[in-house]
């Protein structure tokens, strides 16, 4: 025969006061640390992207600015889409930006370029226009968010002495200091 005694069930006796509370912050510490480590690798690891694209960003929005002083802003935004089509990754988008931003910069004004475009924090009105500006084409909103951000800084121009852009590489040397002012 088989005298074994069925075990009976673990019942939990009631939880002492705060220990639940304990878990949570315990959790919620963890949380906290994690949350931070990615922070910390997303900024490490934009800083490491950026340096090693440095230069060819820097030559981009050189050539930009060189096709800017022959066009305008419409053209500049004409160029930038065409540019679009053709890139492959995320370096590739990047440096399309600095393309059109310094294109932009360096561009004749076209009258109305920025009527209508909206202020980047409106989510929706900048889905909806960017969607009216680009149809299905999957590589224009990068070169229209260019065009957005340009427009809301108040399509800042740049004007250099004799009309040149500044050149491709090395750094820029500040303008001369105007001896007549005090």
């Amino acid at each position: 025969m088989n005298n074994a005694q069925p075990i009976p069930p673990i019942i939990p006796g009631p939880t002492p006061p705060g220990s639940q509370k304990k878990g949570c912050l315990k959790a919620a510490g963890i949380g906290c640390g994690v949350l931070l480590l990615l922070f910390f690798l997303l900024i490490v690891g934009g800083m490491v992207f950026f340096n090693r694209n440095k230069e060819g960003m820097q030559a981009s929005a050189a050539e930009g600015a060189q096709f800017g002083t022959t066009t305008d802003e419409d053209g500049c935004i004409a160029e930038g889409k065409k540019r679009a089509a053709n890139m492959n990754g995320i370096t590739e988008g990047i440096k399309v930006g600095t393309f059109a931003r310094g294109c932009l910069e360096y561009s004749r004004s076209t009258p109305g370029f920025c009527t209508g475009v909206p202020a980047p924090t409106s989510i929706r009105q900048t889905a909806e226009w960017r969607v009216k500006q680009c149809g299905n084409d999957a590589t224009c909103p990068g070169v229209m968010t260019v065009k957005q951000s340009y427009c809301t800084d108040g399509a800042p121009k740049r004007i250099q002495t004799g009309g040149a852009p500044p050149a491709a590489t090395g750094p820029q040397s500040p303008a001369p200091a105007d001896s007549n002012s005090f």
